[in-house]
């Protein structure tokens, strides 16, 4: 897959008002996160970035209600912090399709979405696979 195409086919998928690479821990700023923090308030539609099928849609303890979806070629991305599921663990979803609402669960300082992509069980920021950050 060409990398233009390969960036191309994924999409921010919740309309946000901050974004945030680093994470709060006890008033502490660390550089570990495996994703970004988008701010939503509670129950705003997030929608899968590309079509795939869902690996994961129950309650972890740190990433509360949490989604997974497997895209293929070693390709996962994952929504956490989710006050509502709507997906089932293999179930096909479509490029926009809404899997949840944002929401406040788990290990959460307030009401946002946390984004992630996981490639060949590499964490990346999800910035080098969507076409939202294109020149």
């Amino acid at each position: 897959m060409g990398r233009n195409r390969f960036r191309d086919a994924y999409l921010w998928r919740i309309h946000v008002a901050v974004w945030r690479s680093l994470r709060l821990l006890n008033d502490v700023v660390e550089t570990r996160h495996t994703g970004w923090d988008m701010r939503a308030a509670t129950g705003v539609p997030v929608q899968a970035s590309a079509a795939g099928t869902v690996a994961f849609a129950g309650l972890l303890d740190i990433r509360g209600n949490y989604v997974i979806v497997d895209h293929g070629q070693g390709v996962f991305s994952g929504y956490a912090h989710l006050s509502q599921i709507h997906v089932t663990r293999g179930q096909k979803v479509t490029a926009g399709q809404v899997l949840g609402m944002s929401g406040n669960t788990g290990r959460s300082s307030g009401p946002h979405m946390h984004w992630e992509m996981n490639i060949n069980g590499d964490w990346v920021d999800p910035r080098i696979v969507s076409r939202t950050w294109l020149p």
